[in-house]
């Protein structure tokens, strides 16, 4: 800590505060990330069911008109208007694939490693995989209970931790910017309350080089300075 020793009194609040502020966005950010994740996640789970579940009313029409490419369109605009929906396909109750929005084919795995639990008719049924997109919440929504098919739907949690570091690298710069307009601030005010002691440390320094000078300095104030001036001068 010698090169701290060294600064000024002004220098030395100056970077205090910005250390304080700095350590503060740093507590605040990783506060926010895991109040936000979990919020955010139900969030996303949730705007999935309610897109599985629209395009399983959108699509009871085409498939009943046997209409593939209305149902691709469908699904294709879906997955277009929301980023973090990660893949779209619909099955017939024989578990023939009717329209998908894989480009190179559905990946053989991901085909059989989720199977609809009936509840209710209409419940949607959600399962937790790893992949090689990242963590994937598979969504099974019926279409008329089943008895036309199923809407699969891939929510990637990618785009929760996408926009959660967003949000905490806007706030580290809001923080840190405030925190540099804080230490600007500090300083000059440190520096204002130190200018009296400068002119005390310099004539201090003239009396000790032998020095006598002319005239007295000026008595701005009645705290701890002022009180040290005028014992200066006497």
């Amino acid at each position: 800590m010698g090169w701290f020793a060294r600064f000024n009194i002004a220098s030395k609040l100056s970077v205090m505060v910005a250390s304080v502020i700095f350590v503060f966005s740093l507590l605040s950010g990783f506060i926010l990330w895991s109040s936000l994740s979990e919020v955010m996640r139900q969030d996303l789970e949730a705007r999935g069911k309610s897109i599985a579940m629209e395009i399983s009313q959108l699509s009871s029409e085409p498939i009943q008109m046997g209409n593939l490419y209305a149902l691709e369109e469908l699904i294709f605009m879906a997955k277009n208007n929301n980023e973090f929906v990660e893949y779209i396909f619909i099955v017939d109750p024989n578990q023939k694939i009717m329209a998908h929005t894989f480009r190179n084919g559905i990946p053989e795995k991901l085909f059989p490693i989720h199977t609809y639990i009936q509840k209710n008719g209409t419940e949607n049924d959600i399962l937790e995989f790893e992949s090689n997109m990242g963590q994937i919440d598979d969504i099974i929504c019926p279409i008329e209970e089943g008895s036309l098919g199923y809407v699969r739907l891939g929510v990637n949690e990618k785009a929760l931790i996408i926009m959660l570091a967003k949000n905490f690298f806007k706030l580290v710069c809001i923080t840190l910017a405030v925190g540099l307009l804080g230490a600007w601030f500090v300083y000059k005010l440190a520096h204002i309350f130190t200018r009296p002691l400068e002119k005390l440390i310099h004539r201090a320094e003239t009396i000790s080089a032998g020095g006598f000078p002319s005239h007295p300095l000026t008595v701005r104030s009645g705290d701890e300075f002022g009180r040290l001036t005028t014992a200066m001068n006497n």
